[in-house]
């Protein structure tokens, strides 16, 4: 194994925090916790012969980096190649952030305001190709007002749709997937409040129908949670420049102010009075965006800074 070169691949995804490590695949989206240690082991030996490595070390240490070759290599992080040349044809993913969108992701706050222009609202969104949309519904709503909704969203350019309701008894999973046959745009339907915890696909498992028994509100942005985690490249090349709760990202709340995040107290225009693509020419709406979390007190040490893609620091505080 000596003559082997270590070769690390290029879908793992590796960041340093104040106690620990986390190193990530993008592949599998299996992620472990590991010593800091692990992770500067990687970066310096990367590419080099493993007689090589064994040399830059104290004896003592041998034991350690046999434990570290070992277990990186059991779960595939790196490649133990015959000759440097394999590596040298290793292209490293550069991470660098594109995306041809003004707007990548919306929230709106459904309410009495929000659904009396929501057709115009929709138009707005459409006329910016915005991709990727969330409704929240902390109000009561219908399946009536749920499907003329998403009927509107289904006629637009908007890409996939998630959406957090309020659950009423009107909301059993066999009316659901009766009243949403129809939408190919839905990704996630959750029903918060509801009397237990259950998930159901639909659309050959292509839509999660999610009832959880938890009160669900805007104050839950923030909270370090698995299922808010992102491990993917375009995520980590974002999240290495930007801030990416608030890169590319807005909300229009309850009374049709359009903000960057629903817990910001900052508005940039009110979509009763103005066009969308007006507002999203200020200045400021962009403020904050660059703000990425090596950047704030809070964030800068967390291992998980650069896979959460929701934050309540900066939004607090604002």
């Amino acid at each position: 194994m000596n003559e082997k070169y270590m070769i690390l691949d290029n879908n793992i995804l590796m960041t340093k925090g104040y106690n620990r490590g986390l190193l990530a695949s993008a592949l599998s989206s299996e992620y472990y916790f590991v010593p800091n240690s692990l992770i500067d082991f990687i970066n310096k030996n990367n590419k080099l012969k493993i007689e090589q490595i064994y040399l830059s070390y104290k004896p003592n240490e041998h034991i350690v980096i046999n434990e570290y070759i070992d277990w990186l290599f059991e779960r595939n992080f790196i490649m133990l190649c015959d000759n440097n040349r394999i590596s040298e044809n290793i292209s490293y993913r550069k991470q660098l952030y594109e995306t041809p969108f003004q707007i990548t992701n919306c929230i709106i706050e459904l309410s009495k305001e929000t659904k009396s222009i929501i057709s115009e609202i929709i138009n707005e969104l459409d006329l910016i190709n915005l991709p990727h949309l969330e409704i929240w519904a902390f109000e009561d709503v219908t399946l009536i007002d749920l499907i003329e909704i998403v009927k509107l969203i289904q006629e637009s350019s908007i890409q996939s749709l998630n959406l957090i309701v309020k659950y009423t008894s009107e909301m059993s999973i066999k009316k659901i997937k009766a009243v949403f046959e129809f939408s190919t745009v839905i990704n996630e339907l959750k029903f918060f409040s509801a009397p237990s915890d259950k998930i159901h696909d639909i659309h050959l498992n292509m839509t999660k129908v999610i009832f959880i028994s938890e009160l669900v509100d805007k104050n839950c942005c923030g909270k370090v949670l698995p299922e808010y985690f992102s491990i993917n490249h375009t995520h980590f090349a974002e999240s290495i420049k930007y801030n990416t709760c608030l890169n590319k990202k807005i909300t229009i709340d309850k009374n049709c102010f359009v903000k960057n995040c629903p817990n910001i107290k900052e508005v940039f225009g009110n979509l009763k009075f103005e066009k969308l693509e007006v507002i999203l020419k200020r200045k400021r709406v962009k403020r904050l965006w660059n703000i990425n979390k090596d950047k704030i007190k809070s964030c800068k040490d967390c291992e998980f800074r650069h896979y959460m893609h929701r934050l309540s620091c900066i939004c607090s505080k604002s």
